[in-house]
């Protein structure tokens, strides 16, 4: 028992700052925006702590998974009136409605961004360019490279991590490549022809690289860069990662890329404890990948996410009418529905992918 608190409690830390921050985004421009707040809430479940203050009732329930922030004149059944207030939010432009929506998205970009920062300067973890074995039959054997060699260069440019060296060889210009590489004290010059392969990327795709046939080793490097570089890297990262997700969403709903890829709560926990584990720095790395991709799952066009009610919003700017609420309604039950199926997939898929299913027979025989 204590051993699966253990694996949880990390998950538990990372994804309630990372709620908070989004619910904190909402609740902030809605206050900057004129709006009153009727309730800020943290979590499902039994409420362990509430009060009020200034109008507005703040509450902590037991299950920090989940949150909302609860607007004033949020639909117009919410005045029995039918008069909306001035500081209902039905009441502001599309401009502000939009900034209030909006902002929960941009605050798990803002978090992503500071702690992808604090990161590159504190010393970002990367594998070390060290061979941790060869390969059969490809030029790295063939040229006399052997395990533990640390490659310091590819064709007198520099490289620090496995991924520089992987790079280095991949953009190369040149047929025949030069390797500098450190066996331990002496540094050697090896040449080598790069085979190009075909393999298939994460994302399905086919392609064509250049190879020379070796695997990293088990070292770690951790890279600082000083603050204007770590800002730098920071919004490239940030910039990629984004691009990688929406990549691999267009896969997945062309069927390019199968579910089976999709992880769920419970892979989350898995993945964080295991991060958890490589120290602060790692953990807070995983955290603004965690944080980006809640801001673009959010940002999809699903009635029950702030996607959707973006898209409402939108909607009406172009229209000049809003949508219907009862059919706001139904779209917002559909996608409810939508996300309760997905729960359950990736859920299953979790299951199956950390093979939990023969772990709890083991632990209980008597299921089947």
């Amino acid at each position: 028992m204590l051993g699966i608190i253990q694996n949880i409690v990390p998950t538990l830390v990372v994804l309630s700052v990372l709620i908070f921050i989004h619910e904190l985004g909402h609740f902030l421009f809605a206050k900057l925006s004129g709006v009153a707040v009727e309730k800020f809430s943290l979590g499902f479940g039994p409420e362990l702590i509430k009060f009020s203050y200034k109008g507005t009732v703040y509450a902590l329930s037991l299950i920090p998974l989940g949150g909302f922030v609860k607007l004033a004149g949020e639909v117009l059944e919410d005045r029995k009136e039918g008069e909306l207030k001035p500081t209902d939010y039905l009441s502001q432009s599309l401009i502000k409605r939009f900034a209030i929506i909006f902002s929960g998205p941009c605050m798990n970009y803002l978090l992503a961004f500071i702690l992808l920062i604090i990161v590159f300067m504190s010393g970002s973890p990367s594998i070390a360019p060290v061979i941790g074995d060869i390969i059969d039959n490809f030029p790295a054997q063939e040229a006399g490279i052997i395990v533990n060699d640390r490659v310091i260069a590819v064709d007198s440019v520099e490289v620090s991590t496995w991924d520089e060296m992987r790079k280095a060889i991949g953009i190369s210009h040149n047929e025949v490549i030069t390797l500098q590489v450190l066996r331990g004290d002496e540094e050697r010059s090896i040449t080598l022809m790069p085979k190009v392969v075909s393999e298939t990327n994460a994302f399905g795709d086919e392609i064509h690289a250049r190879k020379i046939g070796v695997v990293p080793g088990d070292e770690s490097v951790f890279i600082k860069y000083s603050f204007p570089d770590a800002v730098k890297e920071a919004a490239v990262s940030t910039y990629s990662i984004t691009t990688l997700t929406y990549r691999a969403l267009y896969r997945l709903v062309t069927g390019r890329l199968t579910p089976r890829a999709l992880s769920g709560p419970l892979g989350i926990i898995m993945i964080t404890n295991r991060v958890a584990k490589q120290g602060i720095v790692t953990l807070m790395q995983f955290t603004a990948f965690l944080s980006i991709s809640l801001a673009i799952f959010n940002l999809l066009p699903i009635p029950a996410l702030d996607g959707g009610h973006l898209f409402f919003i939108i909607f009406e700017a172009i229209f000049r009418k809003p949508v219907n609420f009862k059919l706001q309604e139904r779209f917002a039950q559909v996608g409810f529905t939508l996300l309760m199926v997905l729960m359950l997939f990736v859920v299953w898929n979790d299951a199956i992918n950390f093979n939990l299913i023969e772990k709890i027979k083991q632990i209980i025989p008597f299921i089947k």
